[in-house]
């Protein structure tokens, strides 16, 4: 088998206790002259200084709408703005940015519009949508564009200004956690076309990229999972250190955890937990991004996570989150790793059990296919000049690379699988469990999903429910007929029915849709309970960029079963 180490610069990783863990041909970045380094860090943020002249900043603030902090006023330095944001971060953010800008700039000299986000809006015709409004704006090639929102809505409107008027400026103020520690530190913009995960896009630094991690404390648990997802990439291929970290706090970003003794000072004050993961995440990218910035060599070990994951996360119609895809890939890659020798059982299942401990997916039975994980090898492949380059670890914080397509076979591949399908799904996070409003909320990382599977939307609604009969009783007195748990992804919907005597109830366990009762309409999200009457009209939409997960439950009245025998009473449960 052909493989090859990954050459890179990095920093000496330490374990809990300070002690420098062993590691070769590692180069500590303080060590090098200021002028010679790629990647420059200070209290504010980041300077990349890429060896083909592309420079670029990465600002970490605090209170960023606050009018009294002029770090985006600066970065606008008087150019007229067109502001996009996303549907989450206008609800939670809108006001302040339009009071900011009111405050920081010429009256008439900025627009800020929401635009629908999620991976199935993530395409040209959004970034169509983006131009055109810009140019409704009056915005000229001397002016900003500027991105408010996560990954989807800055990837987007990157590469709106990287084509308007053959590419102006724009700035990225990232409010997720993914878009902080991965979209917002590269320069690259795209959306996806042809079927294919971001197909289309350009290479485009924003004039700068800044990031206040205050946004993060909004998030949906999913949302943090999804980030943790990204990190941990970082973690398991350049820094054992950052393993460990989040291997004995799994939790970070849930919940806060005083300051570790081992975390460094920062000008004589600890950093917190939270900022150290944040800032460490996002130097190791853009240390491993600087020398090769526009990708002219397609072996990356930032693609680890991202070979089986794009197919993953297109397959499965979005079902599946990025982050979510991303560690099913780590999974995959490292059960392959260990079957070929490269990596020890014992370091293989820190690993995976990491990315479970942090509630993040290995497996997903609808998408994990031999054939769809070869296809996704063959995809890969072809993308990067005919040589596979997927990225497997060796270690914790080590990775190498195997290029031939043919060094991996059929039966090494559904191997792993196997491997990984057998796995119980993770524990509750105790941060989420704590709260029931955080419970809730989260996309029940319980729920085996496996057991999920496409149903027909047979009451005239769109898209393709998710769903698992977990109790059904075919016949019997009055009683519960059956309870589902339903799934609609993103953008679907179950169309106005009605039932003949029996009452339904749905019961929503996480996400917010729009229910339709009997000609009214009501938001609907964790916690609510709506009970349809019999014969009454009732229909289901979910409108959002997350999952809606519900539990329905039928029940049957008792004159209808007046006439039923024992001996015709069944029932099948999971």
């Amino acid at each position: 088998m052909n493989w090859r180490p990954a050459q890179r610069l990095n920093v000496v990783p330490l374990n809990l206790a300070g002690c420098v863990l062993p590691a070769e041909e590692l180069v500590m970045a303080a060590e090098l002259p200021e002028d010679e380094r790629l990647v420059l860090e200070d209290e504010q943020g980041f300077t990349l200084r890429a060896p083909e002249g592309t420079s670029y900043r990465v600002d970490i603030t605090e209170a960023l709408l606050d009018p009294a902090n002029r770090l985006l006023m600066q970065a606008c330095d008087g150019r007229r703005i067109a502001a996009f944001i996303s549907p989450n971060a206008g609800r939670l953010f809108g006001e302040q940015v339009r009071q900011y800008l009111s405050g920081a700039l010429e009256d008439g000299s900025w627009t800020v519009e929401a635009i629908a986000t999620g991976e199935d809006r993530k395409n040209m015709a959004s970034v169509e949508d983006v131009i055109a409004r810009a140019k409704a704006a009056g915005l000229d090639r001397s002016g900003v564009m500027l991105a408010i929102g996560g990954g989807v809505l800055c990837d987007i409107v990157g590469f709106a200004a990287a084509i308007y008027h053959r590419g102006i400026r724009y700035i990225k103020v990232n409010t997720t956690l993914v878009g902080q520690v991965d979209v917002g530190v590269g320069i690259k913009t795209g959306v996806n076309a042809l079927g294919t995960k971001n197909f289309a896009g350009a290479f485009h630094p924003a004039l700068r990229s800044i990031n206040d991690p205050a946004f993060l404390r909004t998030l949906p648990p999913r949302e943090i999972r999804c980030g943790l997802g990204e990190i941990t990439k970082m973690a398991v291929i350049k820094d054992a250190q950052l393993c460990h970290t989040l291997q004995t706090y799994p939790e970070v970003f849930h919940r806060h955890y005083p300051a570790p003794e081992w975390l460094p000072a920062v000008t004589g004050v600890r950093q917190d937990l939270e900022d150290y993961v944040l800032r460490t995440s996002m130097r190791l990218m853009l240390e491993e991004l600087a020398p090769n910035l526009r990708e002219h060599n397609l072996a990356r070990l930032v693609d680890f996570g991202h070979t089986f994951g794009p197919l993953i996360e297109t397959a499965s119609g979005h079902r599946i989150a990025h982050g979510e895809s991303v560690a099913i890939d780590m999974a995959i890659s490292s059960e392959l790793a260990r079957l070929l020798g490269l990596l020890t059982p014992e370091d293989c299942e820190q690993i995976v059990s990491l990315i479970s401990a942090l509630g993040l997916p290995v497996y997903d039975a609808l998408t994990c296919t031999p054939e769809l994980m070869h296809e996704a090898l063959q995809g890969a492949w072809e993308r990067r000049g005919r040589r596979l380059h997927l990225v497997v670890p060796t270690a914790l914080g080590s990775a190498a690379f195997i290029d031939d397509l043919a060094d991996i076979p059929a039966s090494a591949l559904a191997q792993a699988l196997d491997t990984l399908a057998l796995r119980p799904s993770g524990p509750l996070n105790t941060a989420e469990a704590d709260s029931v409003r955080d419970m809730v909320h989260q996309p029940v990382p319980n729920l085996h999903r496996d057991l999920l599977h496409p149903v027909a939307n047979d009451h005239g609604g769109t898209g393709i429910i998710l769903a698992h009969r977990i109790y059904r009783q075919s016949d019997g007195p009055a009683a519960i007929a059956f309870i589902d748990m339903v799934v609609l992804p993103p953008h679907t919907s179950i169309g106005l029915h009605q039932h003949a005597d029996d009452v339904e109830t749905y019961v929503v366990l996480a996400g917010h849709g729009r229910m339709a009762l009997e000609g009214h309409e009501i938001d609907v999200g964790p916690g609510d309970v709506i009970t349809n009457r019999p014969y009454g009209q009732h229909g289901l939409s979910n409108p959002t960029d997350i999952e809606l997960h519900l539990l329905v439950y039928d029940v049957r009245p008792s004159q209808e079963r007046a006439t039923s025998t024992p001996n015709a009473q069944g029932d099948e449960r999971a």
